[in-house]
């Protein structure tokens, strides 16, 4: 008999432009740190979360690229996922212009039916630079229906929030016991054509 896996970690995607933060935001919530000299991410990144301490469940983090070159990719990683994070910089509009486009590239990649999307305004220690004010990222979320959280990846505010807000959110894995498969045995009769 081999043993397989009994669970499944539910699956969180980051979605939004390049150089938006979210491989920074992603150290942030895994290591409770800010990192400088992260390489923009091609492709994807996975990592796992431990989520809810009093109660721990693991979440895979799946940080996407927001490179044009790279965006056709990206329903690989939305698929079946329970939750998105559309992630825009205060500091550049266009990343906040560009959200319905990554918000219609999750749902078109076939998440999860009850999945959750959260807004996420990443810099918001940087408030003299902003060029997204927050009452329109606030209008925006209610506009579809969304949470919204304004953070900072560099100073960790807001994160505290968004965690506690995604254990409440994300469904706890289903536990389904231990699967057992049993070895083949070989065929070893011969069996001959017409």
């Amino acid at each position: 008999m081999i043993p397989f896996s009994k669970t499944k970690a539910p699956r969180l995607v980051l979605l939004g432009n390049s150089s938006v933060g979210k491989s920074s935001l992603v150290y942030r919530m895994v290591h409770n740190e800010f990192k400088t000299d992260i390489p923009p991410t091609t492709a994807v990144a996975h990592v796992m979360l431990t989520l809810d301490p009093s109660d721990p469940f693991d979440v895979q983090m799946w940080d996407t690229a927001g490179m044009e070159r790279y965006r056709s990719i990206n329903k690989i990683y939305t698929r079946d996922a329970v939750c998105a994070l559309l992630v825009f910089d205060f500091t550049q509009s266009s990343s906040f212009t560009s959200l319905d486009t990554w918000k219609s590239d999750f749902i078109s990649g076939d998440p999860d039916p009850d999945a959750t999307i959260i807004l996420i305004g990443n810099k918001s220690d940087k408030n003299d630079d902003f060029e997204v004010e927050l009452n329109d990222a606030k209008k925006w979320a209610d506009d579809h229906n969304i949470k919204f959280f304004p953070v900072s990846a560099l100073d960790g505010s807001g994160i505290d929030e968004l965690l506690q807000e995604l254990s409440k959110c994300i469904p706890r894995p289903v536990d389904h016991g231990e699967i057992l498969f049993e070895e083949a045995e070989a065929d070893t009769t011969k069996k001959q054509c017409c």
